[in-house]
């Protein structure tokens, strides 16, 4: 069987950290493409992101870790191939990436990607250089998509995380930010005052809103609980590490253990510092009220 007898894929590749409206737009044109010409869809992203490797360090921070990534692919029922991104990939030439990555290894007949794209050594891959070299490979590089204006972009999701502007970052995700953690053992405070917390143990790449009180919903065999979660270093009680604690006000039981996706939907107020045990409990008690006003008001919508 020659190549081109063995290319029927459509092929996307990126990053897709956070699967945002923009990449669903690749998602969509990808899938589109493979059923009019009868040809396999599958989407490639890269582990680690390219900027982790390239860079040495963890920035930026991953709206979805790859555990989270394949979760939602899955949901919306497109496959999803995790390359390894390593030092030989990284060392390709475009042509020589195009020859044994897109087309030698994925066996793609269309290449489809978004507008900020790089491939190659150093992100210098040609463009024009491959649809010579390659002219039965298909290229689509699909628009950018804009919100409010302004193109819509990871990184823009992740500043407006950063700003606690929960509204915005659903909008241009097509869903609310979550946050997933095992619950571990804390130092049992939050119990003492009548507040029992569950410590969450985020994956350390993962990014956290900004520092505050954030209200939201977490499932739990198969119902959805309010919930109301602190994000910081819990300055009322000289804490250094930031930490997730989340407090079900409507729920009672041992969650040790267990894996939770809290849904954010509002951010409540900035971290504060209280004088008194008794005036942080006065405050999570207007916290808990105001988290429940924007539940009925998100479910009235």
């Amino acid at each position: 069987m020659n190549n081109a007898e063995q290319q029927r894929r459509v092929v996307a590749t990126g990053n897709f950290d956070g699967l945002h409206l923009g990449h669903r737009k690749i998602l969509d044109v990808m899938s589109e493409d493979a059923r009019l010409l009868g040809f396999e869809p599958l989407a490639v992203t890269y582990e680690p992101h390219t900027r982790h490797f390239l860079t040495g360090y963890g920035d930026p921070l991953l709206l979805t870790p790859l555990h989270e990534k394949q979760e939602l692919f899955r949901a919306i029922g497109v496959p999803l191939e995790a390359l390894a991104f390593d030092a030989a990939l990284s060392r390709l030439s475009g042509i020589e990436y195009v020859r044994q990555i897109i087309i030698g290894r994925f066996q793609a007949s269309v290449w489809v990607f978004g507008p900020s794209h790089r491939f190659g050594a150093g992100g210098k891959g040609d463009l024009n250089e491959v649809r010579q070299t390659f002219p039965e490979l298909r290229i689509i590089q699909v628009a950018p998509m804009e919100y409010q204006a302004d193109a819509l972009s990871s990184s823009r999701i992740r500043a407006a995380l950063v700003d606690g502007d929960l509204e915005l970052a659903a909008a241009m995700l097509g869903r609310p930010y979550s946050l997933q953690g095992t619950v571990v053992a804390g130092d049992g405070r939050g119990r003492t005052i009548g507040v029992p917390t569950a410590n969450l143990e985020i994956e350390p790449l993962k990014m956290l809103p900004g520092f505050g009180v954030y209200s939201g919903t977490v499932d739990l065999d198969g119902t959805s609980h309010l919930a109301v979660v602190n994000i910081g270093v819990r300055p009322t009680f000289q804490g250094v590490v930031p930490s997730v604690e989340v407090h079900l006000p409507d729920w009672s039981g041992d969650l040790y253990g267990k894996t939770l996706e809290m849904k954010l939907n509002l951010r409540l107020r900035g971290e504060m510092r209280f004088t008194s045990a008794k005036e942080l409990v006065a405050q999570i008690t207007c916290d808990v009220q105001r988290a429940r006003s924007s539940i009925q008001q998100q479910s009235c919508t």
